[in-house]
């Protein structure tokens, strides 16, 4: 919903003449609202005039008041003295809801007429707390706002708009140029909130997806006994989607690994015959064909098992209440580290294959609620967005999770005289025997490439400064001018925190 600022018009001013103190007493105003706390005659509060308007020759006014006890307050007052927006007020109480008034802290910073780009770049968000609605003749409403965010933080505005707003509500917009706010709508603050308490809940009980076919690995050729000739298919189609790790793969098969990791599994639902390769899709056909046999086999425990796998399930509305931020921050963090571990004994038991099939659909959750969680537009309006995904890979007899994050920077053109190409980022991060762990981090804009490598191990990170070169001549071969390229013994530094923890939600409703 569009708001605008209106054109400034300029303010009433009072010319400075001589006053005697009888003559101060004669301003005098009258609160048209209730005060939050008993004031006793001759105490004296601060105030600030937010907005004037003139009806019938009194003046009616927006006040914020600074209370004894610390809260500010608005209040409406009327007084026969012409005062200005801005102006800062020493009251005094003279008893009920009269009050004389003076001068008193200088002017206040005066109004925001309009946005100023360097300030406010368009695109940016902010964050305001409605102070007055006024009813316009045309059906409009006239409405005045403080900033909760940013440097201007305190500063007031006037907008317009088709819609009232409830006072003292805080609202979210986005800048739109010198005159004009998009307001966010409240769903779109509330999904925010949702996606950080799901991610905390996915990721307490997520584990690697390398788990599960690892297990289904031990299987052999015999398949999984007394399953389905469907599920037996499942199986065989999920350890089919794993490449060989040393085997060379072009660009295109590689975007197919991608895109078949679960991170868009949804989006692909109505088409092609819902995902057949699709890493999430399989694990949960898995769970189907598993669940009917583990309540043959043991029906006592068959609605535990149920209620557990349903937990992997999305459930972004259900739980507001939601784990510890601390949880968030972990799941935040990348490479994702497993939060349940276990190894089986036994391929063959059911329930425990079950949960490490739930516990990796939860993995792959976690991967695609961080994507959105680190995908937002900056305050200069540059937007950032995020894919992060998990692709396993076979290593002879193991399975080795290949965990991977693309983010692409997009420069706001607007206050720019040509735009900026993206920047890509890409970071991997890998086990294998007996190098490691491994991590990389990839900057790509246009074709200049910078990169760094770190491996946990001393040996392994000599090993890779020597190989180097290698890595180095393919890269120049692909066109690509390398500023960087260097490995280092040690784990990458931690990721600046993505922008999802702010104040949504009002304080005060």
């Amino acid at each position: 919903m569009p708001s605008e600022i209106p054109a400034s018009r300029p303010a009433a001013t009072v010319a400075p003449v001589s006053r005697s103190p009888a003559a101060e007493l004669a301003n005098t105003l009258r609160m048209l609202d209730a005060l939050p706390q008993n004031i006793v005659a001759g105490q004296q509060l601060q105030a600030q005039v937010i907005a004037v308007r003139e009806a019938a020759q009194l003046f009616s006014m927006l006040l914020k008041l600074q209370m004894p006890d610390g809260r500010q307050a608005s209040i409406q007052a009327q007084t026969s003295q012409p005062l200005t927006s801005g102006q800062m007020l020493t009251l005094t109480a003279l008893g009920g809801p009269s009050f004389s008034f003076s001068p008193g802290g200088g002017q206040a910073a005066p109004p925001l007429t309009s946005f100023d780009p360097a300030q406010f770049p368009p695109g940016s968000l902010i964050q305001a707390r409605v102070l007055h609605v006024e009813p316009q003749a045309q059906g409009n409403f006239r409405i005045t706002l403080t900033l909760n965010s940013g440097n201007q933080s305190g500063q007031h505005f006037t907008v317009e708009s088709p819609k009232a707003l409830a006072i003292n509500s805080l609202v979210s917009a986005q800048v739109n140029g010198r005159f004009e706010l998009n307001l966010i709508p409240a769903r779109q603050n509330f999904q925010q909130l949702a996606i950080q308490q799901e991610l905390g809940s996915q990721f307490a009980r997520q584990g690697s997806p390398a788990q599960v076919l690892h297990q289904l690995l031990q299987l052999g050729s015999g398949g999984l006994p007394g399953v389905s000739g469907d599920g037996q298919k499942v199986i065989q189609q999920l350890l089919a989607s794993m490449p060989e790790l040393g085997s060379k793969l072009t660009g295109a098969q590689l975007a197919e690994l991608v895109k078949n990791s679960g991170i868009q599994m949804e989006s692909r639902l109505h088409g092609e015959q819902a995902a057949q390769q699709d890493l999430k899709a399989n694990l949960l056909r898995l769970i189907g064909q598993l669940l009917p046999q583990q309540a043959q086999a043991n029906p006592l425990t068959a609605g535990a098992q149920a209620a557990l796998t349903s937990q992997a399930l999305p459930q972004l509305l259900r739980e507001l209440g939601g784990p510890a931020a601390s949880i968030r921050e972990q799941a935040l963090r990348f490479p994702v580290t497993s939060r349940i571990l276990e190894k089986l004994d036994n391929p063959n038991d059911l329930g425990s294959l079950l949960r490490l099939a739930a516990a990796a659909i939860s993995r792959l959750q976690t991967h695609q609620l961080s994507s959105l969680a680190q995908t937002y537009t900056t305050p200069d309006g540059t937007q950032v967005t995020t894919w992060q995904t998990e692709v396993p890979m076979r290593d002879q007899s193991q399975v080795v999770p290949l965990q991977v994050k693309f983010q692409q920077e997009q420069h706001n053109p607007a206050d720019e005289r040509e735009q900026r190409p993206p920047v890509w980022r890409l970071e991997l991060s890998f086990e294998l025997e007996p190098l490691g762990a491994l991590h990389a981090q990839v900057n790509l804009q246009e074709n200049a490439l910078s990169s760094r490598l770190w491996a946990e191990q001393e040996n392994t990170a000599e090993l890779v400064k020597k190989e180097l070169h290698v890595l180095r001549d393919k890269l120049l071969a692909a066109g690509l001018d390398i500023r960087e390229l260097d490995c280092e013994q040690g784990m990458p530094p931690a990721a600046p925190k993505a922008l999802i923890e702010q104040r949504w939600i009002d304080d005060l409703a």
